[in-house]
């Protein structure tokens, strides 16, 4: 439901502006006691993301409250609207009936607020015109930028083409969180060419020639390191290599400008391999073992204590997320 539409209500005032990266033409931006609603009626029972979109600027509310309230309860994320503009931000979770109507209300402190659009599930787009032989890593990023939002400049690259989807991620990324802003860019694939076990890839770039950042040869040092300590309780002496230089486009640091490392978790096409990646044990380990890694990172090469993971929600005190 964007701003305007049928569902959408203002209490206070508010001005409308056009922004280029606003759902539609543009979107309302609120007074300081102004709070807008978004009423987004539910065609099925099920548990579906909220995202919401809005026009970042420095002038913009520190503190963005959306409230979300339905038949089975009420939610609320905050965001900081100086940041993360012009996208379909994913605020969190909620579980809705058949028949029944979300309210999501946005409130906040800190600046003015962009009260722009609300949606409930993962969205549709237009497909434009019909591809009959372009590969799909050729086709998905048109579908990307118009799920995802960013401007449409993202497409193309400096010399006139198509950005290939590999390149499309990483260029998105890097837009979407621009310094001094603390984001990094995790890669998370499966292998193959008949090798085993886990590998990890700092980004190159041979055309023209680049270095791998240092942020990203150490933050793949740090996800590496924190590998064993979660693996060998499931799978002891799962391979792991040493940290790789890969000339890949999506940690490439002529495209990605952000600390990035790719994770090649296993061989698919190994028997071995490929019965582990299935193993929900294994899977959950090496989900603590990357976090373990971001956060060893963060702290400066800091290894977290065990327990430092959340207690995951509904789940005994020794399941960590």
């Amino acid at each position: 439901v964007d701003d305007g539409d049928a569902g959408f209500s203002v209490e206070g005032g508010a001005t409308w502006a056009g922004a280029a990266l606003a759902w539609g033409p543009g979107a309302l931006e609120l007074d300081d006691t102004a709070r807008a609603t978004w009423a987004l009626p539910t065609s099925h029972t099920g548990t579906r993301r909220v995202y919401a979109r809005w026009v970042a600027g420095p002038d913009r509310a520190s503190e963005a409250r959306y409230t979300v309230t339905s038949a089975s309860g009420t939610d609320i994320w905050t965001v900081d609207q100086r940041h993360h503009g012009g996208v379909w931000w994913p605020l969190g979770e909620v579980t809705l009936a058949e028949g029944d109507t979300a309210r999501v209300t946005l409130d906040g402190a800190g600046g003015r607020l962009s009260a722009d659009a609300v949606r409930i599930g993962g969205g549709s787009f237009s497909p434009g015109p019909t591809y009959e032989v372009a590969p799909i890593s050729e086709v998905a990023p048109i579908h990307r930028q118009a799920t995802l939002g960013g401007p449409a400049e993202l497409l193309w690259l400096d010399d006139g083409t198509e950005s290939s989807d590999i390149r499309f991620r990483a260029r998105w990324a890097s837009w979407l969180s621009p310094p001094p802003e603390e984001a990094i860019y995790l890669a998370i694939h499966t292998n193959a060419g008949r090798g085993r076990g886990s590998e990890v890839y700092a980004g190159v770039e041979t055309n023209p020639p680049m270095s791998a950042l240092p942020e990203s040869l150490s933050l793949a040092a740090s996800v590496i390191g924190a590998l064993p300590g979660r693996l060998e309780a499931v799978v002891p002496g799962w391979p792991i290599d040493p940290v790789g230089l890969g000339n890949f486009s999506e940690v490439s640091p002529r495209w990605q400008r952000l600390p990035a490392v790719l994770v090649e978790v296993g061989f698919h096409d190994h028997p071995t391999d490929a019965r582990w990646l299935k193993d929900a044990t294994f899977r959950a380990a090496y989900a603590e073992a990357l976090v373990d890694g971001v956060i060893d990172w963060r702290r400066g090469g800091v290894a977290a204590p065990a327990d430092f993971l959340p207690v995951v929600p509904g789940h005994p005190p020794g399941d960590r997320l």
